[in-house]
């Protein structure tokens, strides 16, 4: 190998990784009010179905929360175990989000949070209230409404 494949592959390699960076970024900012729920922690409240009767609301004895940060990523405490993750936001309000929690047993009345969150589908924020659509496991549509 000589000198100048050991100086141009770590640069051709370094500015393929910054294109790529910028694309996900700017694929994670195209939504006009994306930015109102980054650095915000938003702690669940209900749980309902799609025609907007309640299924849960979790004890009070336990955090169920999730913050969006600006780079992509994300944080979940759901009871006692917590998870990081990444989401992307869409076109429109569609929203995937991919996140790892830990598995502890709680005594909560949810332990479904972090399989939940991974099942998103779209979001809706009005009112200072993040609404986190999903398909469970069962095939049923249900909404998280966080303040």
């Amino acid at each position: 190998m000589n000198i100048k494949t050991i100086i141009i592959l770590p640069l051709i390699i370094l500015i393929i990784g910054f294109i790529s960076c910028q694309r996900f970024f700017s694929l994670n900012n195209n939504h006009p009010d994306n930015d109102t729920i980054y650095d915000h922690v938003w702690n669940l409240e209900s749980v309902k179905n799609i025609n907007g009767d309640l299924m849960l609301i979790p004890d009070s004895a336990w955090e169920f929360s999730v913050e969006f940060d600006l780079d992509g990523s994300l944080y979940v405490i759901s009871a006692c175990n917590t998870g990081e993750g990444i989401f992307s936001i869409k076109t429109g309000d569609s929203l995937d989000i991919e996140i790892g929690c830990t598995e502890m047993a709680c005594n909560a009345n949810y332990q479904g949070y972090c399989d939940d969150l991974n099942h998103a589908t779209r979001f809706d924020l009005s009112n200072d209230q993040l609404s986190i659509y999903f398909t469970n496991r069962s095939g049923n549509q249900r909404v998280l409404i966080h303040e």
